[in-house]
């Protein structure tokens, strides 16, 4: 029950995560000489300390050259939970590189295989790619297994500079595969800071796709300083007022996970990914259900969750892509031409992939809609706003639900607070030029069709002016942006008629097909470690 045509690079997985696991204790850092994007190369490197000309430091996993800066995850361990973020530094504020090497006569693999036995091989692996549980993906393992695999893990990404560098910021329109699929997606820019009275942003390509970008503007949204302010998957802004934790949240296997969804703090839900039959229904599919208090007899409220898509979703959409083999230009074409085509892929993209939202309404679940796949790369937030009205009782019972390893979840809540006005003023870029000196102002100006194409490495520069903040207010910057990407798979082989024609029947097939597709990942990491 494999996507995959042919057998996966485990051996050099293994052994790359492997070396992560042990780097702490085994490695120094030593000084490189050349410019920095031939270490990188020559070195396949993992991990690269950065020291800038400003006399700062700061550590790099899997650094790569976007345009004209070094990019990678990056820990700031002066916000709670030690947080990672990706991080951009201008090759021109670089003065030396140091990488990791190993210290005495052994590589970190001989030395696990010389401390571990066979049956341990495989715990090492699972806490490795998994720093928050042992039975679980964790971030890590996304960030690990996308890059090194070559699968698709996102979609254009957007940094902001926050006064003193590029912080990545949002992750837009995922999922929006081909030209009839595009859309505007909202999202807030948390990191966004205006120096002078400009505000800055970098729209950049980083994955194995082409990008097809209609329009981008930012919202400069004024509003109560009691309040904040978030998009629901439509696009609508809502004021956020006081934000009511559940008292009970378990997810389908019974797991008590209330402390790691309470609060956005980074430690997240994931599902279990070990014991899982892709026969049985119940292990196909799983989620959060939670317990609120409801006052006063609420009849609508809007739940509000922080969370991302895992990078084992992007991986499978990219396999379930390339099973069209060389028929895949052809498929892209016909969900252009074909509405009921698209409105097919679009269910199964979301109830597979999307987090379904359904309350308990007596003894049923009633679904009410769906909460939009987010991209891999960062924690967005959004809203839904859940209707109440044939809810009996003081609390509120709410189901979210997926496939299993799809979502990370941070935090969970909901907001019973009246609406307060918010003042929207669009903004249009006042310079936009690409990594070639292009000017690309008038292409992002407004939805007309006409479209700034990036292929990966592409990237461009915005700067908005940003009028003055109203009296009394406080302001949140939120991104709009329209458009598409096409993900990038190898066009060759024969169609792999049997899984797709399954996948398109059955609504359920492409959930237990990633179960099936993880549980062949364990078992053929526990063979590769005997």
């Amino acid at each position: 029950m494999n996507f995959s045509r042919s057998k996966p690079p485990v051996t050099r997985f293994l052994a790359c995560v492997l070396l992560l696991a042990f780097a702490s204790s085994c490695t120094t850092w030593r000084s490189q000489s050349g410019d920095t994007q031939s270490i990188i190369e020559a070195k396949q490197l993992t991990r690269i300390r950065v020291n800038r000309t400003d006399g700062s430091r700061v550590v790099l996993e899997n650094p790569t050259i976007v345009g004209d800066s070094l990019v990678g995850m990056t820990t700031d361990r002066q916000r709670s939970g030690s947080i990672q973020y990706r991080l951009a530094v201008p090759l021109d504020q670089i003065g030396a590189v140091e990488t990791e090497e190993i210290d005495g006569g052994r590589t970190a693999l001989a030395t696990a295989l010389a401390v571990l036995g066979a049956g341990a091989l495989v715990a090492v692996i699972v806490a490795a790619v998994a720093p928050l549980a042992s039975d679980t993906l964790g971030d890590d393992f996304e960030r690990q297994a996308c890059r090194r695999t070559g699968k698709i893990c996102s979609c254009p990404l957007v940094y902001s500079w926050d006064g003193e560098t590029w912080r990545l910021d949002s992750g837009t329109f995922g999922g929006a595969i081909t030209r009839a699929a595009a859309r505007t997606d909202v999202d807030n820019l948390v990191y966004a800071t205006p120096t002078d009275g400009v505000l800055r942003l970098k729209l950049a390509n980083e994955m194995n796709e082409t990008d097809y970008v209609d329009a981008l503007s930012v919202l400069a949204v004024d509003h109560d300083p009691t309040v904040t302010v978030a998009p629901d998957a439509a696009g609508k802004l809502y004021s956020i007022g006081r934000l009511n934790a559940p008292t009970r949240a378990v997810d389908f296997t019974g797991r008590d996970v209330l402390a790691r969804i309470a609060a956005p703090d980074d430690v997240n839900w994931e599902s279990l990914v070990t014991g899982r039959d892709s026969s049985r229904t119940e292990d196909i599919r799983d989620g959060l259900e939670l317990t609120f208090a409801r006052p006063n007899d609420a009849q609508e409220a809007r739940l509000v969750i922080d969370g991302h898509d895992a990078g084992w979703a992007a991986m499978m959409l990219a396999e379930w892509i390339s099973a069209h083999g060389s028929a895949t230009p052809a498929w892209y074409d016909s969900l252009d031409t074909q509405p009921r085509m698209l409105q097919e892929l679009s269910e199964i993209m979301a109830h597979t992939g999307f987090l379904g939202v359904s309350v308990l309404v007596g003894d049923r679940w009633e679904q009410q809609g769906y909460i939009w796949g987010a991209s891999p790369e960062i924690v967005k937030r959004q809203v839904f706003s859940v209707d109440l009205s044939r809810v009996v009782g003081d609390t509120v019972r709410v189901r979210l639900e997926s496939a299993p390893s799809f979502w990370l979840v941070d935090h969970v809540a909901i907001d019973y607070s009246d609406q307060q006005p918010l003042d929207v003023r669009e903004l249009h870029a006042n310079r936009a030029i690409d990594h070639t000196g292009r000017d690309v102002r008038a292409i992002l100006s407004a939805i007309d069709g006409t479209e700034y194409v990036m292929e990966t490495g592409d990237y461009a520069e915005l700067e908005f002016n940003v009028p003055p903040v109203a009296p009394g207010k406080t302001r949140s910057y939120i991104l709009r942006s329209t458009g598409w990407y096409r993900i990038h798979t190898p066009d060759i082989g024969p169609p792999q008629i049997a899984l797709l024609d399954q996948l398109v029947s059955d609504r359920n097939a492409a959930s237990r097909e990633a179960v099936g597709r993880m549980n062949d990942m364990l078992q053929l990491l526990g063979s590769e470690s005997r």
